[in-house]
């Protein structure tokens, strides 16, 4: 058009190139940066079972200072290039700002994961430019129960014991307890069991000895056969 200048500026440009002559928009690169996408997901541990039966419910967070439009993909841990592979990104979404209404209330953007229906872990990548520029979520679909035995901890506090599960995530995340007398408290009968969350249990010296079962399951809620402890 007339009287139109359509001349760009250069200055400062060559440092938005590696040594290795590579762009990367980082340092001193006077270029603009595509919008910063961040992703989260919880739960990241999903069973085998679920994801086989649909019920996995896996989903990854995205929040954005700015609108953005982002590219992202599933990629199993370990093939070499992982997030860095453009062949990744098989999905868009649009991620909207994260004070979109400007009343300082974040909103996020959800996106449903299709998880593979075999244990292993994936990365869930995403980017709003190049493949180099993307974050990932770590996801795993876990089908083995526990491969620790569970365990408990006794504390005699004089009048009365604690006794602890073990916990050691994410192989021991989640515990049942039952406690009853012995010779006719059978751990194998699902009934009669409740949660406990890193809490002691508290058994009278008058109620000894007792029969105290556990079941214990893993991050993704696989479960380990019941264990049975007798405390005098």
């Amino acid at each position: 058009m007339p009287d139109r200048s359509y001349a760009v500026p250069i200055e400062g440009v060559a440092s938005c190139f590696g040594a290795d002559g590579v762009f990367v928009l980082a340092g001193g690169c006077p270029l603009p940066r595509p919008p910063d996408v961040a992703a989260s997901a919880f739960p990241s541990v999903f069973s085998l079972d679920d994801v086989r039966a649909g019920s996995a419910g896996a989903e990854v967070v995205l929040t954005a200072d700015v609108a953005a439009r982002a590219r992202y993909g599933l990629v199993p841990v370990g093939d070499g290039a992982g997030c860095a592979d453009e062949a990744v990104y098989t999905g868009t979404v649009l991620v909207q700002a994260a004070d979109v209404a400007g009343d300082g209330l974040v909103q996020a953007t959800t996106v449903p994961v299709d998880l593979p229906a075999v244990e292993g872990r994936s990365w869930w990548c995403v980017t709003t430019g190049s493949a180099a520029q993307a974050t990932g979520v770590l996801l795993e679909v876990d089908g083995t129960p526990p491969v620790f035995a569970p365990g408990i901890t006794v504390e005699d506090l004089g009048d009365a014991l604690w006794v602890t599960p073990a916990f050691a995530v994410p192989e021991l995340a989640d515990s049942l307890v039952k406690v009853g007398p012995v010779g006719s408290t059978d751990c194998a009968d699902e009934s009669g069991y409740g949660r406990v969350l890193q809490v002691s249990v508290t058994i009278d010296h008058g109620d000894l000895p007792v029969t105290f079962c556990v079941l214990s399951s893993d991050a993704a809620g696989n479960r380990a056969p019941p264990a049975q402890f007798t405390i005098r």
